[in-house]
């Protein structure tokens, strides 16, 4: 079945979480080294952008002109030692997955949890993992200067931030963060009634078509100034005249949900927990813009850090109750990957060999 290697690394990952963290350390390792396989010996026309990369790669350098430095300088590099695809696309992988675990392993108690969060919390597996590959890199990267920002180590954190815009320019608004940190607004944490009130606020001006309408009419003419091919992103919304509430419900309620549940006086005071905030209620607000939602996961990404901090701290019946979300997100993600399958015509997944 075309979905098996997916669901073995769920159900895998999902019975490594129940281990104590000393040994989730070296579970997490083969849970990377299985994902790392999956992704690395993908067949070439699994996914929808992987053939294009592979152009990248073989004939047509030339293109190269809009793509990021960093990752430009990544295929040059390793088309000078090969000519063979598959090498390449495992070595992307292992740029993704290898630096991935190191930072799980720094920051979180449970980074299988981690993993498994990075697996099911966007219900788009397929597309993040096989097609973005420069933004996959970079969103890992991200996470590193999260990291540092919060543990203070500025210089370090802002080397990490450029790399990651390097890989992928969507990683530019991150820089906000940083700000936050070296002004220290917010230093005091965030009320739990501002968090819940905001965040209501949001999903109600996000769901009302006629809102939505208006800010995307407003910011239009920003698009066509912005970097090539921004413009063929234009707002869901300018396409059709009313909001699919199932897709706008089944990718941002669960990030709604984490703020809300995981939020307690010291989390609020992190910057994982500031900026993850801030993230979801600009998505809840222009979720409908689907180019924003490639510009927030590398916020949002940041539930990877702090759903693990919560499961340290808290009680037990909110980490029932944490354990039910995360429950009802593994549902909607096999049932997502279930209907994902026949999607354009691309194929799931297969092995090269």
């Amino acid at each position: 079945m075309i979905l098996d290697p997916f669901l073995f690394l769920l159900l895998f990952t999902v019975l490594c979480c129940f281990f104590p963290a000393r040994f989730q350390r070296v579970l997490s390792l083969f849970i990377v080294l299985y994902m790392l396989f999956i992704c690395g010996f993908r067949n070439w026309n699994v996914g929808t952008d992987t053939y294009a990369y592979i152009s990248f790669f073989e004939d047509e350098l030339n293109q190269l002109e809009r793509i990021e430095p960093l990752f430009k300088l990544l295929i040059v590099l390793i088309s000078c030692v090969t000519d063979n695809y598959q090498l390449f696309l495992f070595i992307v992988a292992s740029i993704t997955y290898i630096p991935l675990f190191v930072v799980l392993n720094k920051v979180s108690n449970s980074p299988c949890l981690s993993l498994l969060l990075f697996e099911t919390s966007t219900m788009l597996y397929f597309f993040e993992t096989f097609n973005i590959l420069r933004q996959s890199i970079s969103i890992v990267f991200l996470l590193y200067f999260y990291y540092y920002l919060e543990n203070n180590k500025i210089y370090k954190s802002f080397f990490y931030y450029m790399v990651a815009v390097m890989f992928h320019y969507t990683s530019i608004v991150a820089i906000v963060f940083m700000l936050f940190k070296i002004t220290n607004i917010f230093k005091c944490g965030i009320s739990f009634i501002t968090v819940c009130s905001v965040l209501i606020i949001s999903i109600l001006i996000g769901s009302n078509v006629d809102v939505i309408n208006i800010l995307i009419n407003t910011l239009y003419p920003f698009y066509k100034m912005n970097i090539g091919g921004v413009e063929s992103y234009i707002s869901y919304i300018l396409y059709n005249e009313t909001v699919d509430y199932m897709l706008y419900f089944s990718r941002y309620i669960p990030l709604v949900v984490i703020a809300i549940v995981v939020y307690t006086k010291e989390i609020s005071k992190t910057i994982y927990y500031r900026s993850y905030f801030i993230g979801v209620v600009l998505l809840c607000l222009f979720g409908s813009v689907e180019y924003v939602i490639r510009f927030l996961s590398g916020i949002t990404i940041l539930q990877l850090f702090i759903v693990p901090i919560f499961f340290q701290e808290q009680l037990l019946y909110k980490k029932i109750l944490m354990c039910m979300y995360v429950a009802i997100t593994i549902f909607v993600y096999v049932r997502y990957l279930v209907y994902q399958t026949p999607y354009s015509g691309v194929l799931p997944y297969s092995f090269c060999f």
